[in-house]
């Protein structure tokens, strides 16, 4: 797939939103999603809280990139690699909680977090045959909860 398709999408919805001042990256990693990671001074005004204004924006340029190719390649959409960042906290969130749970054979329940979150944490700790992991309540209230395993 052409970049330029993303690229232009991304732009013009920058340009919509009167942000000027960004780059976009590109990067192919084999087996994976493309990563495309913009760089701006601002980056809080894209990321919203908890990223859902990112997960948003990423949603309208999938939308709008499989309406020009309906054969795209899947992406994902980072700013200022936040959600590498993310990611990288959640795993060691998820195993610091996983060793609480392991000693004092308590539940950990972590807070309301979007379906994404949720998942890094239940893959993260998917291979441990002591705890076991579940999601619990309603969107957008859905929490994570890591349990001994019975």
């Amino acid at each position: 797939m052409e970049f330029n398709i993303i690229k232009q999408h991304i732009e013009k919805l920058m340009e919509l939103m009167g942000i000027s001042d960004f780059s976009i990256e590109f990067k192919e990693i084999e087996d994976s999603p493309l990563a495309i990671n913009i760089k701006m001074s601002e980056p809080q005004i894209l990321i919203g809280r908890g990223g859902s204004t990112l997960i948003t924006m990423q949603h309208i340029i999938k939308r709008l990139v499989y309406k020009k190719d309906p054969t795209f390649v899947n992406f994902t959409i980072d700013i200022n690699n936040y959600r590498k960042e993310r990611e990288r906290l959640l795993r060691e969130l998820a195993d610091e909680a996983a060793s609480k749970v392991r000693l004092q054979k308590k539940s950990v329940i972590f807070p309301p977090m979007s379906a994404y979150e949720r998942r890094i944490i239940h893959l993260q700790l998917a291979g441990d045959g002591y705890i076991a992991t579940e999601s619990i309540g309603e969107e957008p209230y859905r929490k994570v909860v890591i349990r001994a395993y019975s």
